[in-house]
């Protein structure tokens, strides 16, 4: 999360676009702000606030944040489990179906539920079971993941037979990421599933009966590939562990350092990508240079302890695409990423603000995974 302040000097008018999803963003040319810091601690609660200068000459941003929620006092699920309480992630015996923890079955997917996994069921008992990657129509073996007392996760190990309205995935990542769930399903089909997603919400939940009379037609997107205003990379590890049906249940051994998004199922490690099909062309440039001038396992990356990547974009009615790059770190050294917040300007003429993020909280997080670059 971040907020941008008030330039720290009297400027011309500034000239304002709008983001997307209602982020108000102003550059001014030249001139040079301010961004605030917010520290939290481990529970997310906001401790202090810092205003710092911009990194990058070309301009400043200035955004105005949503109102910060109250902190709540219901403890999170992992500390459920370090106090000892709690209900538990999953089950390490059978279940009353039999069904265990790391055992593998055969599913057959009936449809998509909210979140992508497939809603499949065991032939045997009629269990629900949330299969990760599964699509209506595919017959598939899976290797359970969680078993709770009225359904169980998976995720897919192997095709049995290929799903419905099967098309060829665009990106070269796809299944390895954890990005996209529906890239191989047609677009059509993918609308249908949704469409009968809010039906079925409105007839179990809502309990109306016609939903016909009140559902209007679904507006699909005129695009379904770099509509993304914002992306963020991560600066972590590869898993070096080889990943086939006999061996993808095995505890993730952390590789060399890479740049790119969280594995498909995993939080530890990072899947090394340099092109990004939901972000524009412009965003992938900026992706670039920052893999060429501050990539991952580098002096300034490792001193630093650089931790994200976000790129933001927005359509500004004059001047065309124009991005905002900021770099997150756990340690507060902006000097030491002055110079690689100039060449990235430098490289990408569409950024118009490089901003630095300091996230000291994270730090625990990072010693526990051991992901840090």
């Amino acid at each position: 999360m971040y907020t941008l302040g008030q330039p720290q000097r009297t400027l011309r008018a500034p000239e304002a676009f709008a983001h997307r999803d209602g982020l108000t963003t102003t550059s001014h040319h030249g001139g040079s702000g301010l961004v605030s810091r917010m520290f939290r601690n481990r529970g997310g609660d906001v401790l202090r606030r810092l205003s710092v200068p911009c990194l990058s000459s070309r301009g400043t941003c200035r955004a105005q944040s949503r109102p910060l929620a109250a902190a709540s006092s219901t403890p999170k699920e992992g500390e459920l489990r370090r106090r000892g309480g709690g209900a538990k992630v999953a089950r390490k015996g059978k279940s009353a179906t039999g069904l265990s923890v790391g055992s593998t079955v055969e599913l057959h997917c009936h449809g998509v539920a909210f979140g992508g996994k497939g809603v499949c069921r065991l032939e045997d008992s009629g269990m629900v079971v949330f299969c990760a990657h599964a699509l209506p129509g595919e017959h598939l073996e899976a290797r359970v993941d969680k078993v709770k007392k009225n359904f169980a996760e998976a995720h897919k190990i192997r095709v049995l037979k290929p799903h419905d309205n099967v098309v060829e995935a665009p990106c070269p990542y796809f299944g390895a990421c954890g990005g996209c769930n529906t890239q191989n399903l047609d677009y059509e089909a993918q609308i249908h599933h949704k469409e009968s997603q809010v039906e079925q919400l409105l007839w179990r939940v809502g309990g109306v009966e016609q939903t016909g009379s009140i559902m209007r037609p679904l507006v699909q997107a005129e695009e379904i590939y770099e509509y993304r205003n914002k992306v963020e990379f991560h600066y972590g590890r590869a898993n070096a562990a080889p990943q086939t049906p006999e061996t993808d249940s095995a505890e993730a051994v952390l590789g060399e350092p890479v740049i790119g998004l969280k594995a498909a199922g995993e939080y530890k490690t990072v899947v090394d990508i340099d092109h990004c099909h939901l972000q524009n062309e412009a965003a992938n440039r900026v992706l670039t240079a920052v893999r060429q001038l501050v990539p991952a396992g580098s002096p300034v990356a490792t001193s630093t302890m650089l931790r994200k990547v976000m790129i933001r974009s927005a359509e500004h009615p004059v001047h065309g695409m124009q991005l905002m790059v900021a770099l997150e770190s756990l340690l507060d050294k902006p000097a030491e990423l002055q110079e690689a917040a100039e060449r990235i300007a430098a490289a990408v003429p569409e950024v118009v603000s490089v901003v630095h993020l300091v996230e000291p909280g994270h730090w625990e997080e990072a010693e526990d995974d051991e992901a840090g670059p």
